[in-house]
Parts: C-alpha cells; structure tokens; sequence
C-alpha cells in the first residue's frame, strides 16, 4: 500500500507528527510519501493547489493522508481521493468559520476523519470521527541514564530540573501560568529549561531523560504528545487539565493535574517534587503500552482504516 501524507513544510522540514507516522507506518511495511506545503496563511497555503494536482497526477496513491483542517482543504481542492484527514487540538479551537468551513468539506470531500480525543470529536460535532489519539515511537523515546543525559546538556546534576517541552511564546501553551508558579518558589535548586527552538527527537529524549518533572500548562490542546512521550521515558508529570491528559492519565501516581490557577499550578509542582523525592520516577511507559498509545499499535489503527477505505474505492 502506499500513501501520501499532505503537511506543513514551513520550518524547513518534514512536521513533527507527519515525520512521526511515517516511521511508524514505514515499520509496519507501508510506503509513505511526503507533500509539504510551503506558505503562510490561507492564501499561502492555497498557492500549493496547483503543485499538489500535478503532483497527485503523476504519482499513484492508494490513499492521501492529510494533517490539520488548512492543510485538508489544500489537499481537498487538489483533487485528493480518498482523503484521509487528521484533525489537531488547534483545529477544534479556531475560529467559528473555520469549523463551519470543516464541516462543510467533510460532508463533500473527506472519506474518514480523525480525531484526537473525545472532546475533540464532541467540540467538533462530527460523530463519524475516530478517536485516535498520535502514538509514541518507543523506539525514539528509550532510556538514557539521567545523569549521563545532564553531562550532555551541561545541566547541574544536584539541582531539580523542570522541563516546559513548548515554545514558551505560542499562547495556547500558556507558560505565563508556569513562569508565575514558579515565582513563589524559593529555591534555587530548582531550574526551569524551555523549548523555545525546535529540536529533533533525539534531543527531545535527551532532555526528558535529563528531567526530573515534564510541565505542560496549555489552555487547549487535543491528545499533547509530549505528555506520551515524557510518559514514555517514565518522568513526572504536572499538567493543566486540557485535552484528554486527565482522561487518560490523571489516575496515575506521578501524574499531578493543575488548574488555571497560579496557586494551584504552584501546589501541584510542589506535590510532584514531594513524589520525586520520595520516588525518583514512575512507570509511566507501562500505561503507554497498556493504552495501545506505542508506535506499533497506533501503525495498526491507521493501517486498519487505509485498507478499508481502499476496499470500499475498489468496489465504488
């Protein structure tokens, strides 16, 4: 089977989840092509129509895989069939219009769509949508020792390190939530490291294995990966109660979830450090595996509405 997936290229390369299914995909024995769209805002993104059209004419595909709605659009009015789509937390949370405008090309172009929770799917309003949620490649997110991780990035192997896997100046992340927990702490054996330049999932492990607590405060997200992946390398957890994190996690030892509240977030960063201290770390990549969240079985969810979809554009 071969696929194409249709994604952002406008950091230069390949988007982080898009690069993350291939290899997963590829694993499992799928052939997977990439389409990026290069182009900033609506209009930008339109412009890659035409080279999309052209592309799809002269290369055959069994399926076209879309990620996030802009990126759907392009690929639906280039002619991609059957499109496959995968919505992000960032979709649900856009504009009126713009759901309005998903809805509208579900109904005309779109063949199965994706979700990545089930508050997505009720936000969204379609009830057709699968719910489900990006899986971590293991493979990419193992262990390192942590003090062997600190010498590589320079850290100080006896103070307590935070880690904000985001970019601390995209809103919906909403580190100011952070920065003024972490005001009220008075103690400067902790440290706070941020991730305000992109960096590759080698590096990424790096620094989770390096940290102590991983910290998430977003006001909207759908099913955040980082959560999976500092699970997967078995870190504590403080997290806001945004997409399906509390769902999914909030029931787990080492995983302490915060309200959007200064004094809350503060409260729960101190629980985290009493549980570090008290237990160093969690088997968080256990729950990964028990909730079908690895690389393998995420391949095999994909994989099982491909083959479907191509079963039912035989026969059409």
């Amino acid at each position: 089977m071969k696929v194409l997936f249709v994604s952002s290229g406008n950091s230069g390369k390949i988007d982080p989840i898009a690069s993350s299914q291939t290899q997963m995909l590829m694993s499992a024995g799928i052939d997977v092509d990439n389409f990026l769209i290069i182009g900033k805002g609506f209009k930008g993104y339109m412009q890659n129509i035409p080279k999309l059209k052209s592309h799809l004419k002269n290369n055959k595909y069994d399926i076209v895989h879309a990620h996030y709605s802009l990126t759907a659009f392009v690929a639906s009015l280039a002619g991609a069939k059957p499109l496959v789509v995968s919505l992000m937390g960032s979709d649900v949370h856009n504009t009126k219009l713009n759901n309005l405008i998903i809805k509208l090309f579900n109904l005309l172009f779109w063949k199965e769509v994706i979700v990545k929770s089930n508050e997505m799917k009720v936000k969204i309003g379609l009830k057709n949508a699968h719910v489900i949620a990006n899986g971590v490649n293991l493979d990419q997110f193992k262990f390192i020792d942590k003090q062997q991780a600190r010498v590589q990035l320079g850290w100080n192997s006896d103070k307590i390190h935070l880690f904000f896997p985001a970019n601390t100046k995209r809103y919906e992340k909403n580190y100011p939530l952070i920065a003024s927990a972490l005001e009220m702490f008075n103690d400067h054996n902790i440290e706070i490291h941020k991730l305000d330049n992109g960096i590759d999932s080698e590096m990424m492990n790096l620094h989770y294995q390096a940290s102590d607590i991983v910290l998430l405060s977003s006001l909207w997200e759908g099913s955040p990966n980082v959560i999976k992946e500092a699970l997967a390398c078995n870190k504590i957890i403080v997290s806001t109660d945004v997409g399906d994190v509390n769902e999914r996690f909030g029931n787990l030892k080492g995983v302490f979830i915060a309200k959007h509240d200064t004094q809350d977030y503060f409260s729960q960063i101190k629980e985290a450090i009493e549980f570090l201290k008290a237990n160093n770390s969690f088997e968080g990549r256990k729950s990964i595996i028990a909730q079908g969240l690895d690389g393998k079985s995420f391949a095999q969810k994909l994989i099982e509405i491909y083959i479907t979809l191509k079963s039912k554009a035989q026969f059409s």
